[in-house]
Order: C-alpha cells, then sequence, then structure tokens
C-alpha cells in the first residue's frame, strides 16, 4: 500500500518595529530684527503687521500662515548675537516667530525650522531690508513711512517638535512547501506487480 505524504507548511512570521515615543508637536523659531526709522508708526499696525510677515516669509521661503505673533517695540533693540549690522542707529524692533507645524511631522518640522535658521543666517542685512520696505509700500496706510532692517538677530528654536512613532512593518508570510512525491522505486513495484498478475490471467 502506497501513502502520499505530501504537505504544505506555511510559516508566517510578524516583525513589529513599532518604537513608542512622545506625540509629535510643533517647532517654533522666534526671531528679532533691529530696526531704524519711524518704528513708532510701526506699533500696533496690522498693515505693519502684514508687510513684514510677508517679507520675512519670503526671505525663509515659507508659507506667511507660519509667521506668528509679529511684534513692533518702539525704543528697544534686541541684543544678543547679531547676524549682520549696518551702523547702528536702532530705533526700535520687531520680533516673530516662525511655526513649523505638528502636520509635518515630526522630523518634517525640525528639519523646516532648520532650514529657516539657515536662511536668514545666510541673508544680508540688505536683502531682508528690501523685502521689509517693499512690502510696507503695498499699504496705503503705512505711504510715508520710512523704516530701515539694521541688524538681524540669530533666531533661535524655543519650541522643540516631538518625534513620531516608527511605522509598523506589515507582517511577512513565508510558505515552506515540503512535498514529497510519491517514491520512483514504490511505483516501479506497482508496475511489474500488475505485470505479473496480467500475466498469471493470460
Amino acid at each position: 500500500t502506497m501513502t502520499d505524504t505530501t504537505t504544505a507548511t506555511t510559516v508566517v512570521t510578524m516583525t513589529d518595529t513599532t518604537t513608542m515615543t512622545e506625540e509629535a508637536t510643533q517647532t517654533v523659531v522666534s526671531g528679532c530684527t533691529d530696526l531704524g526709522g519711524a518704528v513708532a508708526d510701526l506699533v500696533d499696525s496690522a498693515d505693519a503687521v502684514a508687510a513684514f510677515t510677508t517679507a520675512i516669509a519670503g526671505v525663509v521661503d515659507v508659507p506667511t500662515s507660519y509667521v506668528k505673533n509679529v511684534v513692533f517695540t518702539d525704543g528697544s533693540t534686541c541684543g544678543g548675537r547679531r547676524l549682520g549690522a549696518r551702523r547702528l542707529q536702532t530705533t526700535g524692533t520687531v520680533t516673530y516667530d516662525l511655526v513649523f507645524p505638528a502636520s509635518l511631522g515630526a522630523a518634517g518640522s525640525k528639519a523646516a525650522a532648520e532650514d529657516a535658521i539657515s536662511a536668514l543666517t545666510s541673508a544680508t542685512v540688505e536683502s531682508v531690508s528690501t523685502a521689509f520696505t517693499t512690502a510696507i509700500e503695498s499699504y496705503e496706510s503705512l505711504s510715508g513711512v520710512t523704516v530701515t532692517v539694521e541688524s538681524v538677530s540669530a533666531p533661535t528654536i524655543t519650541e522643540s517638535g516631538g518625534t513620531s512613532p516608527e511605522p509598523t512593518d506589515a507582517p511577512t508570510t513565508t510558505t515552506d512547501d515540503d512535498e514529497h512525491p510519491p517514491d520512483a522505486a514504490c511505483e516501479t513495484s506497482v508496475a511489474l506487480g500488475l505485470l505479473v498478475a496480467l500475466t498469471q490471467v493470460m
């Protein structure tokens, strides 16, 4: 009696590499710029805030929606390390935040923040000043207001995004088919047996 012992074995390997970490949050870069000229005319001016928002967003190449908390202060100075400066004739400052949302992902928001810092670091005082004065000219309420950028202080990350969980690897499935075909010798024996039987009948 011949028995076919063919079997098929499926091996499922579950690989879980999920890393449990804190929830990703926004990343915030804070900056300060020394201004010269009629800074007092910019204090509490929504158009001045809009103009500076447009200017600084253009310098760092981010959406204007990322520029938050723009505040003009008359009679103050930024202090700290300056990336560039004219012969300072500072009459006031403008402070601001660049907020990179958590929707960019932990790595994305931090990378975007670092890119923004790099852009501000490499920008010249003249280029920032030109961008701001050009934006000011777009607002009738600021007509005749003359303001210049005197220095740009080094921006810093004041709020750092968390880290997102790493994606979980999908389970992998491997199939190990241990098929044992009928033994050839066994098949030969069966054939000979049938031949002998037929011979005896004849």
